[in-house]
């Protein structure tokens, strides 16, 4: 696991722009193509993803993390979830093409307020990913990267992930999703 991650081939814009043609050509252009940006110039990068013509892009502001970053990282990289969405708009209407792109906030986004809140602001989507990790027994050790998992979610150790007891967290999960929900419609 790499965290933050990149992809090898793309180191700057123009790779960018390279691989999406590389993967519209792939799928003869039949599947939508996203990218998710670590919030930071939000402004700025969004217009890249615009002119690079992808169909969503996933903002993930600084309060996501699953404790798989290096600490340096997750305490001082990026700018908040909340603010990352209304750059990000600023930045794909100067571009003239808000209703081309999808726009999905993440990180930090806990609970149906949030999400809410989020909506509000203009995100067309958000994601849900430490909340509901927590919600399916996550117990937050910050261990993501090490193998090390003493939950089963985030190891490939058969004797660790003997410990996560799938149906039960989704259960747990679904009833975490469905109160986030009734949150939203509230």
């Amino acid at each position: 696991l790499r965290s933050p991650s990149r992809h090898p081939d793309i180191l700057g814009a123009d790779d960018l722009v390279i691989k999406i043609e590389e993967l519209r050509e792939a799928t003869d252009w039949q599947i939508p193509i996203s990218i998710k940006i670590g919030a930071g110039h939000m402004r700025h990068d969004i217009k890249i993803a615009v002119k690079d013509m992808v169909d969503m892009v996933a903002m993930d502001g600084i309060q996501g993390g699953t404790g798989a970053a290096p600490e340096m990282v997750l305490e001082n990289i990026g700018i908040p979830s909340l603010a990352a969405i209304v750059q990000g708009i600023d930045g794909v209407e100067e571009m003239g093409r808000r209703k081309d792109i999808t726009l999905m906030l993440m990180g930090g986004i806990k609970d149906g307020v949030d999400a809410a809140k989020a909506m509000a602001l203009g995100a067309d989507a958000v994601a849900i990913g430490t909340a509901a990790i927590l919600a399916g027994s996550c117990i937050a050790c910050v261990q993501c990267h090490s193998n090390k998992c003493p939950t089963g979610i985030t190891t490939h150790k058969p004797d660790l992930e003997g410990r996560y007891e799938i149906e039960r967290n989704a259960q747990w999960i679904a009833t975490f999703l469905r109160n986030a929900a009734d949150e939203v419609a509230a």
